[in-house]
């Protein structure tokens, strides 16, 4: 899989490649470098963006569309809640969570800030909006987890998601439920896994 240890969108796939237990193999790609403006990479995945999942040879790109491919190649355990009241919920903070980050994207913020500090605050802004949307989504479950009692796709979209309004400065503590389940995760096995923090190119 091609990388950047800070992407939100790689992250949420390395969630579910390790909830999933499929081995594969990082290949850094460094945005603040704009590796994925290279012809090269461009030739791989024409959105120039990360991650590209490769299988079985066929590059697969955007974070949703490889995590669904992933689900329907490895159905257990399953991303989406059979429930189909609860896939719903889980699709809406999927959705909820695709708004926040375009805000934060490294080209969209480079094309409207030229001071870092806008660029943070912008980035900061947009990501308290967005969490204050997710908390209100979550304080209407007592679940485990995002949605129900089991593991979904939510929580592979929420985990980076607060790991990159923390990067921005966000106080999680505002945010209860949010704050609960980030720090819970991030003790079981999978997250660790996934975390920036255990990824080849962190710095």
């Amino acid at each position: 899989m091609y990388s950047y240890f800070g992407s939100s969108c790689s992250y949420r796939v390395r969630i579910a490649l390790a909830l999933k237990s499929v081995p594969y193999t990082v290949i850094p790609v460094d945005l603040k470098a704009q590796r994925n403006k290279t012809e090269e990479y461009k030739q791989l995945n024409p959105t120039q963006k990360v991650p590209t999942l490769v299988i079985d040879g066929t590059p697969v790109y955007q974070s949703l569309a490889i995590i669904d491919m992933l689900d329907e190649l490895y159905p257990n355990p399953p991303l989406y809640p059979h429930d189909p009241h609860q896939r719903a919920i889980a699709k809406s903070i999927v959705g909820t969570v695709l708004d926040i980050q375009p805000h934060q994207n490294l080209d969209i913020l480079r094309q409207l800030f030229k001071e870092p500090e806008k660029k943070t605050e912008w980035a900061r802004t947009q990501n308290i909006q967005g969490l204050q949307r997710l908390e209100s989504i979550l304080q209407k479950s007592a679940a485990a987890y995002s949605v129900g009692n089991q593991l979904t796709i939510a929580d592979c979209f929420i985990v980076p998601q607060v790991y990159s309004a923390l990067n921005y400065g966000v106080d999680i503590t505002l945010y209860p439920k949010l704050n609960a389940l980030y720090n819970y995760l991030n003790t079981t096995p999978p997250f660790l896994a996934a975390s920036p923090k255990n990824q080849p190119d962190y710095k």
